[in-house]
């Protein structure tokens, strides 16, 4: 008995030991089937990796570079960026980076004009911030932000950090969208300023606004448009060139 027991113990250790090797040499198996991109060549290889995400592999700094600045912001892991070699990249990756955690005092640290620049843009018109848009080095591209605010908070103020012809056409739209007749006094010249009450009177069904018009050639086409006969002749007026400027 007491042998009979000894050979069923060597059996079953047997069996274990067996099942041991074929699981261990199924998980080695598995994991290189699972590694699909290790049969291709160098560019093919490298791209697929960065494809699946996993960046350790690459061998392409430049790629190896791209697909770390994407982990990064999936992360929202801003350390990950200073990691990067190319600064090029790096720059661009803390700049989607500080946008994603929505953290302006983070622009800052990002030391290139063009990407700073960016940071303060995008955080200013994703938080309506105008005075994120003063941080910004380059002219247009301030502009643009104080512009796309106005539009967006209907706020006809900052209008006046536009030049001239942007400017007219900021008010007069905030104007158009408020229907607020004092807006229409704040642009530069008369015919623009009676072309926007005329616009208001349209858009409010308002006649007596046409005795508001300063203009008298204006005043009688404002009057008219209230008869559905002489509809049309207001049309130059109210569709003028400053409110279809960009």
């Amino acid at each position: 008995i007491e042998v009979m027991n000894k050979i069923i113990k060597t059996i079953l250790i047997t069996i274990l030991l067996l099942l041991s090797i074929f699981l261990i040499t199924s998980c080695n198996i598995f994991k290189t089937d699972t590694d699909s991109c290790s049969s291709l060549d160098n560019l093919a290889k490298d791209n697929c990796y960065l494809e699946n995400n996993n960046c350790e592999k690459i061998v392409s700094v430049s790629l190896q570079d791209t697909c770390f600045a994407e982990r990064a912001k999936t992360e929202k892991n801003l350390n990950l960026c200073y990691t990067l070699k190319d600064e090029a990249v790096q720059f661009y990756c803390q700049e989607q980076v500080i946008e994603l955690l929505n953290d302006h005092e983070l622009c800052n640290n990002i030391s290139n004009n063009y990407w700073e620049d960016n940071c303060h843009f995008h955080l200013a018109i994703n938080n309506n911030k105008s005075t994120y848009c003063d941080l910004i080095s380059d002219h247009s591209q301030k502009e643009s932000c104080y512009k796309e605010i106005a539009l967006t908070t209907n706020d006809y103020l900052l209008c006046e950090f536009l030049n001239t012809e942007d400017r007219e056409s900021c008010m007069f739209k905030i104007a158009k969208s408020t229907q607020k007749l004092e807006i229409c006094s704040e642009l530069s010249n008369a015919i623009n300023q009676d072309a926007c009450r005329i616009k208001i009177a349209q858009l409010k069904n308002d006649k007596d606004i046409c005795k508001l018009i300063r203009l008298s050639v204006i005043r009688e086409d404002c009057i008219a448009s209230f008869n559905t006969t002489n509809v049309s002749n207001t049309s130059n007026w109210s569709n003028t060139s400053v409110e279809n400027s960009s």
